[in-house]
C-alpha cells in the first residue's frame, strides 16, 4: 500500500461514528433456521491498475438461505446488496440484521430463497462508486464482471438477468442505476435507497466550500491528515473526483476540479465541469435510457429529511426525466433522513419489490 494512503484506513470508523452508526466483529455462523452468511474475499482484477494503492481484491459476505445445502439440484436468484460511502458490509449484518429480515421473509413465504451478496465497496476515499474510473479502478467491472461470475462459479445461482437484482443504499443506490444503466445485459432488476450523485447540484453542486478547501489539496498527506481529523466533505470530495473527474496523467492527485476559485468566489471551470456533470446519470439518460426501459423493474426511494440536499433533489429529477423518456419506475417519497428506516424499509418495501419480479427458478 502506498505511504500517502497508510493513514486513510481508519476514516471508515470515523465517518461510521460521526453517523451514529456502531459495528463490531461480526463471526460467521449458521442461523437457527438453517441460513447462514459466508465470508469470502475475492480477487478484483478490475481493480489491479488503481492508481490510489488500493488493493485489487475484496471481501465479500453471501447470505446464504435455509435449505440450500439440502436440495443439491435447486437453483437460486441473486440480490446484490451494495453499501454507501464510508460503510462496509458488516453494516448490513451487525446494524440492519439483514441476515434476520431474510430469514423472517423468506419463512413467512413473501420472499423466494435467494443468495444476498454484500460486497466491500470501499475504498481509502470512502468507496468507489460502483463505477469505472482510470484513477479509483473499475468498480462496475469488478461488480458486473469479477463478482458475478466468481459468485455464478461458487453457488447454485440462476445466472441469468432476469433472476439478478442489485439494490443499494447512497453510493450503493447510486451503483444500483449506474450498474443497470451500464450493464443490463447482468442485471434485470434494480432498487436504489437515497442514491446519491445522481446529478451535480445541491451539496455536491458548485456551492459547497468542499471544492474551494479541495483545491487547495497537494498532497495525499493532507487528506490522510483529513481522515485523522474525520473531516468527512474533504476525504469524500476526493472519492468523488476520483470516480467522476479522474486524471491519471496529473500527479499527484490524479483528478481535475470543476470548479475554482477567482477573486475569492467559487467558480465553474468550464473545460473540465461539461465532462464531469457528464459522467452523472441524469445527464446520461438520453442515451442510456433505453437500458433502464428494459428493466423487469426500477424503484428509487428518499426520505424527505435526507442530511444531503443533492439527494431529494436529484431524484426528483432523475424521476421527472424518466417520466419524460416514458421509462416505467417507482419513485417513493417518505418521512424520514438518510439512514432512517433502512431495515424496515428494506422488509417492507425494497425486498418485496425485488420479489414481485424475479423470475423464480421453478417458473
Amino acid at each position: 500500500m502506498p505511504h500517502h494512503c497508510r493513514r486513510l484506513t481508519s476514516l471508515t470508523l470515523a465517518a461510521t461514528l460521526a453517523l451514529g452508526v456502531t459495528v463490531t466483529a461480526q463471526a460467521q455462523v449458521a442461523t437457527a433456521v438453517g441460513s447462514r452468511v459466508d465470508a469470502h474475499v475475492v480477487d478484483a482484477p478490475s481493480l489491479a491498475d488503481n492508481l490510489i494503492g488500493d488493493a485489487p481484491e475484496k471481501r465479500v459476505l453471501v447470505y446464504v438461505p435455509p435449505g440450500y445445502d439440502a436440495d443439491t439440484d435447486r437453483r437460486y436468484p441473486v440480490v446484490y446488496l451494495l453499501h454507501g460511502i464510508f460503510d462496509n458490509p458488516d453494516m448490513w449484518i451487525e446494524y440492519y440484521e439483514i441476515p434476520t429480515i431474510l430469514d423472517r421473509m423468506i419463512d413467512g413465504g413473501r420472499l423466494p430463497p435467494v443468495l444476498v451478496v454484500m460486497p466491500d465497496g470501499g475504498n481509502h476515499l470512502g468507496g468507489g462508486f460502483y463505477r469505472d474510473s482510470p484513477v479509483s479502478g473499475r468498480w462496475a467491472g469488478f461488480i458486473a464482471d469479477d463478482l458475478t461470475a466468481y459468485i455464478d462459479q461458487q453457488y447454485r445461482t440462476e445466472a441469468r438477468r432476469e433472476t439478478r437484482a442489485v439494490a443499494g443504499h447512497s453510493m450503493g443506490g447510486y451503483g444500483a442505476i449506474h450498474l443497470t444503466m451500464e450493464r443490463p445485459d447482468v442485471f434485470g432488476i434494480a432498487y436504489a435507497m437515497s442514491p446519491c450523485c445522481l446529478a451535480p447540484i445541491e451539496d455536491i453542486g458548485q456551492s459547497n466550500d468542499v471544492w474551494r478547501r479541495a483545491a487547495e489539496v497537494e498532497s495525499w498527506d493532507e487528506i490522510g491528515a483529513a481522515a485523522e481529523a474525520r473531516d468527512f466533505w474533504l476525504v469524500g470530495s476526493m472519492g468523488i473526483l476520483t470516480a467522476f473527474s479522474p486524471a491519471p496523467e496529473t500527479p499527484p492527485m490524479f483528478v481535475a476540479l470543476p470548479f475554482g476559485v477567482l477573486d475569492g468566489e467559487r467558480v465553474v471551470i468550464e473545460s473540465v465541469f461539461h465532462e464531469y456533470r457528464a459522467r452523472f446519470p441524469l445527464h446520461r439518460l438520453d442515451e442510456h435510457w433505453p437500458a433502464l426501459a428494459s428493466l423487469e423493474g426500477l424503484a428509487i426511494d428518499y426520505g424527505t429529511g435526507d442530511q444531503f440536499s443533492h439527494i431529494p433533489v436529484g431524484s426528483r429529477r432523475f424521476s421527472e426525466r424518466l417520466a419524460q423518456l416514458r421509462v416505467p419506475h417507482v419513485l417513493d417519497v417518505y418521512e424520514g433522513d438518510h439512514r432512517e428506516e433502512i431495515d424496515e424499509r428494506l422488509e417492507r418495501i425494497v425486498f418485496p419489490f425485488i420479489a414481485e419480479r424475479l423470475t423464480r427458478p421453478d417458473d
